[in-house]
């Protein structure tokens, strides 16, 4: 699967100093499919879960 990250996204990671590739860690594990998701993950290193839609 292919993830495009809007500039948005890329923005929001950045403020919160989440690098792209914990984000692409935590896609790869659940190995989603195409279509609408909510992932929220606890992160080691992070104060809360990472949520992703």
């Amino acid at each position: 699967m292919i993830v495009k990250f809007s500039r948005h996204a890329k923005r929001r990671a950045k403020l919160y100093n989440i690098p792209i590739s914990v984000v692409e860690n935590i896609l790869k594990d659940f190995k989603v499919a195409d279509g609408e998701h909510k992932i929220v993950r606890d992160v080691a290193g992070f104060k809360y879960p990472i949520k992703l839609l």
